[in-house]
Formats: C-alpha cells, structure tokens, sequence
C-alpha cells in the first residue's frame, strides 16, 4: 500500500508553486503585458512546466521497470522516493525560472511583486456614482422658472476634469467651492443657487458678476444681481425683479416649477449636471413644450443625453432641421485650423424624432473635447494679437 504523502510536503510544494507563480506573472504585469499572457507565463513556471515533467518522467520510468528482461538481472533500487524527484525537478524548474529575475532583475521582480502580488485576483467593478441633489436647493427656485441648470456634483466634476484618469484622488478642494450649484432663468431673471462654500459674496463681487452680465448676450439679464440669506449653508443670488417672488418661495408662500422638477427627476442618478425646461413663449418661433438633459463623465467618454418635446410629428421635424442648420452655422463660424477638431464633434452628434419629441446624444472622449477647446483658445489668442498689433 503506497504511503500517503505528509501534510508538510504537500504544504511546501503549495507554498513553491504559488512563488513559482507569483514572481514571473507579477513581472509580467507590471511590464504591461496582456493578462491572458500573463496567466499562461505564471502557469508554466507552476504547474505545467514541473508537474508534467514529473508525470512524464515517472511514467517513462515506470514502462521501464515493466519491460522483462532475460535470466536473472538484479533489479534497480533507488533510495528516492517519487516526492524527492519531485522536489528536485522542482528546484531545477525554480532555478531556470527564476534565477534570470532574481540575478538580473531583482529590483523590478521586487517592486513587481509589491505592487502587483494580487493582479489576478479579480476586481468587482466600481459601483456607478448617485448624484441625488439637496432638495432645499431646488426648494428655492419661484414656480415660474422657465430653465433650470443643476450642477449636483461639483467636487467630482472637479476631480474628473482635473485629473483625468485618476479620478477626484488627490485634485485640490478649492474651500470656496461649493457642493453643488443650481442655475434658474426666467425671460430676463437669473437666479443662482448653491450649497456649500462661500456663502457671502461682498459688495465688489457682485459689482463684478453684473458687469460679466452686462457684457454677455446670449443670455439677456434685466436688471442687477443681489444676495438673499438663507438657513441651512444655502446661498442665493437673484435679480432685482426676482427677488419678491424668491422670497415667497423661500417662506414656502409660492409652489415650485411642477413641470420641470418632475423631468428633474426623470434623470439617472449617475448624471452630476442635468438640466429641465418650461417656456412660456416660442423658441425662434416654434412651440416647444419641454426640454430634459443631462450630462454624464466617465474615464473614457464624455455623454450628453436630451429630450426636446413638441406638439405633433411636423413640429419634431421642423426642431429637427433647426437644429442641423444650428450645427453647419457652428462649423462655419469657428477658425479655419479648428474646422476638423469640431466638425468631428458634430459628427458623434446623434439628433433623431419622433411622433412628439426629438432625442439628441453625444459621446465624445475627453482628448476630443480637450483638443477643440485648445484650438478655439489657440485661435483667440493669435486673434488677440493681431488687434493689438493693428
């Protein structure tokens, strides 16, 4: 009856085979190596390479011994045991294996095995971001709100931009930044809304928000911008003609926007900028009933996904063609060495209707992005320049 093997032996070959594995597939992986290959190098060092030269050599031996000879041959002895040939073919694999590392490469084997001594074992994805928003944010906007913009994750947008691969690890806080932030407008009235940072902006500060204001056409502003105290680390800024109707909000006397708090909360959780519209008037004289957007960032793609929603199948169409005529316009606008970067912007723009609403998304790596807000800037300085020398 053969002897079991002892619990030490097999204890020890465990504790080889796994440095045996360890040591060439961690080097491996820290050279960049794909991790398929890096599996197959760990396992012919252990087990392919060892255990099958045992089992190829023990099986030779063994037809060897059953081949009968002629007349009285005195049989081979041997005082090694089938684990002491084991061990031997194992140390001499571990020398082939290993030696090259351990002479040549002693430090990368070392710093690969620190930092990568648990590459295969697998790693649960990252769970998905949830941005839900301070609900005494929206709480502060007056029901007849017409657009609403709210940033819900300013520290994340923040460490996205800033680092980019690495995430929000380690990009630097600014103190006076807010959590998040929410933009409401209103025919002529703006209203900002934040929570977090600096609450109390001075005198001067708001001299210079409305001289910006002033300056700007794309968004007509009637009137100037003042502060509003609030409980709670809210802060609020207004317009003139919006503060009475801000006030009554704040003390709970007016309801909210209905219509865009509820396409607010038809937004993915993930998303750390959504935005939801109401006009009250035509859009370059078209009746829009309604709009939804939101913004999403991740490592590898930047995704913008929105909703604009009309009366009927000719209206969609007609809010379709705008919007192609609004991106040739663009194309033709921007600097002639800029034309490639945006024109393939526009191309990853997706804009398709339907029967009531017309969908528009976008996915763009950040490079992309990065690359046309480098050339417009490029082309406004160079622009710059010339005034200066005319």
């Amino acid at each position: 009856m053969a002897a079991r093997p002892r619990v030490g032996f097999l204890l020890g070959v465990i504790a080889a085979g796994l440095v045996l594995f360890l040591l060439p597939s961690a080097w491996l992986h820290a050279r960049g190596v794909p991790y398929i290959l890096c599996w197959i190098g760990g396992a012919i060092a252990f087990p392919l390479l060892p255990v099958g030269w045992h089992v190829w050599a023990e099986r030779k031996r063994a037809k060897a011994a059953a081949v009968p000879t002629k007349g009285p041959v005195k049989p081979a002895t041997s005082t090694l045991t089938p684990a002491d040939r084991f061990t031997m073919r194992l140390i001499l694999v571990a020398v082939v294996a290993l030696g090259p590392l351990l002479f040549f490469r002693f430090g990368q084997t070392w710093r690969a095995v620190r930092d990568h001594g648990t590459w295969f074992v697998p790693e649960a994805p990252p769970a998905p971001r949830t941005f839900k928003g301070d609900q005494r944010v929206i709480a502060q906007v007056p029901g007849d709100a017409e657009l609403v913009v709210w940033i819900r994750g300013i520290k994340e947008l923040q460490g996205d931009m800033a680092k980019g691969d690495k995430g929000d690890r380690g990009a630097r806080r600014d103190a006076d930044q807010p959590d998040e932030a929410l933009l409401a407008f209103r025919d002529g009235e703006l209203m900002i809304v934040a929570r977090g940072g600096k609450l109390d902006p001075s005198e001067k500060e708001l001299a210079e928000m409305n001289q910006q204001l002033a300056k700007q056409a794309w968004m007509p502003v009637r009137g100037k911008l003042v502060a509003r105290k609030r409980a709670n680390g809210i802060a609020v800024i207004v317009t003139e003609g919006w503060v009475a109707a801000a006030d009554d909000r704040d003390a709970g006397k007016g309801s909210g926007p209905t219509a865009i708090i509820e396409r607010l909360n038809a937004a993915p959780t993930d998303a750390p900028v959504i935005a939801a519209a109401s006009p009250s008037r035509p859009i370059s004289g078209m009746t829009v009933n309604g709009a939804q957007s939101w913004l999403r960032i991740s490592k590898t793609e930047i995704r913008i996904d929105g909703e604009i929603f009309v009366a009927d199948k000719p209206a969609a169409a007609a809010v379709v063609a705008a919007l192609r005529i609004g991106q040739k316009d663009l194309e033709g606008k921007v600097p002639g060495e800029c034309k490639k970067a945006v024109t393939s912007l526009n191309a990853r723009v997706m804009i398709d209707s339907g029967d009531t609403s017309v969908r528009i998304s976008a996915r763009w790596k950040p490079e992309e992005i990065g690359e046309a807000v480098m050339c417009g800037f490029a082309a406004a300085m160079k622009d710059a320049e010339w005034k200066e020398v005319e």
